[in-house]
């Protein structure tokens, strides 16, 4: 789910970027196509002017530098004979002329300009019937105040954008993060009403891994009246001081924590659409504390963290596996068994369910009964997501 979500999320963040682009090259475009328009108007009004002004025999120069004045996208005017020379010219950038002040008189022809074709544009006529004078005007026609519009509105766009984003990432962390309530509504409607037993044409099949020579057993140790006798199936489930989390004993995190740890887990692994496997492993043999302790160590040098490593009875601990599958799980303990001497291994694996920790900790332990009568010792219990999940609707329907 948070991986379509985050593709879905994705596409949309790319459809609104090119949206925004294509709307501020819309807009500048429009911008600039009534800039055009506006310069054109205004060149024919000068241009009038100066046939009036060369027809009466008025000071042409005089009228540019008025009109020069009171249009402010003016960037360059040029008024010249193309056969006497250049008689009036002013600009903003002397670089946008090919031109020099020692040689203006000398210019034949028609001069020429460095201009930007998106940010100016230029227009060239004859302004006098009696004699050959042209007037060119450049204009820029993509002022400042005409790009920080769109780029302004842009901005705004993807501001609020990104705050939304925020806020959705809040709420998704949130939610990621408080799943008690979701556990409180399951529980009180586990209550309410008794989940189904599996029958038999949906339950799962039990996958044994390929068979080793089976292990000769530990022999018993002989007790000796001299040690103080301890019930190892005290030290796997007594909680000890309120809210300890960690056996002092063993080093493992305490059975009673089981559930609520393998709750959390499946939760976060179904957010991420990971797999989640949980290992039952039983030793035969002796029942000292000793032997339970040096156990636990060796459960601990192998799989590493505390909180995912449980005291589950007498010789047995459970270990969740996360971001495994049942194939990569019976891979694992089939090298610790090798290396600890386990007698037995039973394996479940969440395996695309939205199943609770009691029901995959029951499937672990069936795997375990299973895997102390295989030669193996290792049995995985494989569950079919389809048929568990058409089996929950028909029962929620029913219901």
């Amino acid at each position: 789910m948070v991986r379509r979500f985050g593709l879905y999320y994705a596409i949309l963040s790319c459809v609104l970027l090119a949206g925004l682009l294509l709307l501020v090259v819309v807009r500048l475009n429009a911008n600039r196509t009534t800039a055009i328009d506006e310069a054109t108007a205004s060149y024919r009004r000068i241009e009038a002017d100066l046939r009036a002004a060369f027809d009466t025999g008025a000071d042409p120069a005089r009228l540019l530098r008025e009109y020069i004045a009171v249009v402010p996208t003016v960037d360059a005017v040029v008024l010249y004979d193309p056969n006497v020379g250049i008689r009036y010219v002013w600009t903003t950038d002397a670089r946008m002329l090919r031109l020099s002040d020692r040689n203006l008189a000398e210019v034949r022809g028609f001069p020429q300009y460095d201009l930007s074709e998106i940010t100016q544009f230029s227009v060239r006529n004859r302004v006098s019937a009696s004699a050959p004078f042209y007037l060119d005007v450049v204009y820029r026609v993509l002022r400042f105040t005409d790009v920080y519009a769109p780029l302004r509105d842009a901005l705004i766009v993807l501001l609020a954008y990104g705050f939304v984003s925020i806020l959705l990432l809040i709420l998704i962390d949130g939610q990621k993060r408080t799943p008690d309530s979701s556990r409180a509504s399951r529980s009180s409607a586990k209550a309410k009403h008794a989940k189904p037993a599996v029958p038999a044409s949906v339950a799962p099949t039990v996958t044994t891994p390929p068979a080793e020579p089976a292990a000769s057993p530990e022999p018993a140790a002989s007790p000796e009246p001299a040690l103080v006798e301890i019930d190892l199936e005290e030290i796997a489930t007594d909680p000890g001081e309120p809210g300890a989390m960690i056996n002092p004993v063993s080093g493992l995190s305490y059975r009673e924590h089981l559930e609520r740890k393998l709750s959390l887990e499946l939760e976060r692994s179904a957010y991420h659409d990971q797999d989640l496997s949980i290992l039952i492993i039983a030793f035969e043999g002796s029942d000292t504390p000793e032997l339970h302790s040096e156990r636990a160590a060796q459960i601990l040098r192998t799989f590493t963290f505390e909180d995912l490593c449980f005291d589950f009875a007498a010789n047995t601990f459970c270990v969740i596996l996360t971001n495994t599958d049942l194939t990569q799980a019976i891979r694992t303990a089939t090298d610790f068994r090798a290396g600890a001497g386990a007698s037995a291994i039973g394996i479940s694996a969440r395996n695309g369910r939205l199943v609770e920790a009691s029901r995959i900790v029951k499937e672990a332990q069936r795997s375990l009964d299973h895997a102390r009568s295989e030669r193996s010792g290792i049995v995985g219990f494989r569950p079919d997501a389809r048929k568990y999940r058409q089996f929950l609707s028909e029962h929620r329907d029913a219901g």
